[in-house]
């Protein structure tokens, strides 16, 4: 399992339209041609009291789940708890999700004090279901947005390419370092990436070569653009399959994913590599303790 969470302290930038296509993507991916005994499933977690995720995925139905307390809160509420009811089918096949609630917003203000780590002891029991777990989060640091980035493995920043873009992705990465310590944990960001990108604006265009200037190898090559298609079509309860197959937009997102993944496993074969070379020196170290 591989957890991925997106963040940025700036709303509209398109996180939760995002985290839905790209796991939208990873599901589909995955399990192409992949025999039905072997198929995992993505699961996407709402961790924004806004619950944008939770109603595209789940209509007006989310409503009713939210009354009923079956949502990401639960955790908040029991942070032992281990049952199956907060985890939710939606219209696509291999693609689950847990839903956020209203009352995520006052996680800051409970009387409890919330371990970092409740959301990643509950997945630890899924590991053999999902092969990704796919994050959103309210524009900010709050507890809900530092307990998601305990939980992930990765860190994807997206932005839209105007004025200014540069110097907030350069804040954005000061806060998440300094968060490190905070929370306890290295957080691992494997990229930048442009969404809603409008070609047609000389500001976009610059900003697009402005960033991958100075982020370099840490800006994604691929980028997603500004669609009427993909807003129009969500309001209208289809799928992210559905609606994507047939225009730019899926092709984008197919290419963001595949290239999400590359990142990931370059991530993982620098770390073993990383690994080797300490055990390595340990050894080392040991033999020549041995000899004095």
């Amino acid at each position: 399992m591989r957890a991925i969470t997106l963040v940025n302290d700036k709303g509209g930038v398109g996180k939760t339209t995002v985290c839905y296509g790209l796991a939208s993507i990873l599901a589909y991916l995955s399990n192409k041609g992949v025999p039905s005994y072997k198929r995992k499933k993505v699961l996407m977690i709402d961790m924004d009291h806004q619950s944008a995720l939770s109603k595209l995925c789940l209509g007006e139905g989310y409503y009713e789940i939210d009354q009923k307390k079956q949502t990401i809160m639960r955790l908040f509420y029991d942070p032992a708890y281990s049952g199956r009811e907060v985890i939710l089918p939606t219209k696509q096949d291999y693609l689950e999700i847990v839903p956020a609630s209203r009352m995520l917003s006052a996680t800051d203000v409970m009387s409890k004090d919330f371990s970092y780590d409740i959301l990643k002891n509950y997945l630890s029991q899924l590991e053999e279901e999902y092969e990704y777990v796919i994050i959103d989060n309210h524009p900010d640091y709050a507890l809900n947005t530092r307990i998601s980035l305990y939980t992930a493995d990765y860190v994807i920043l997206p932005v839209v390419p105007e004025i200014l873009a540069i110097t907030g992705i350069k804040e954005i990465l000061e806060v998440l370092d300094s968060l490190e310590e905070v929370i306890g944990k290295k957080i691992n960001v494997i990229g930048t990436f442009a969404n809603k990108v409008d070609e047609r604006l000389n500001v976009h265009k610059n900003n697009l070569k402005s960033l991958k200037g100075s982020l370099k190898d840490n800006f994604f090559d691929n980028f997603i653009h500004e669609s009427a298609v993909i807003k129009s079509a969500l309001e209208e309860g289809k799928t992210i399959i559905e609606i994507y197959k047939a225009n730019r937009s899926y092709r984008e997102f197919k290419k963001l994913a595949e290239e999400c993944i590359e990142r990931i496993e370059k991530h993982e074969k620098s770390s073993e590599k990383e690994g080797v070379r300490w055990w390595l020196i340990i050894i080392l170290h040991k033999n020549i303790m041995k000899k004095k």
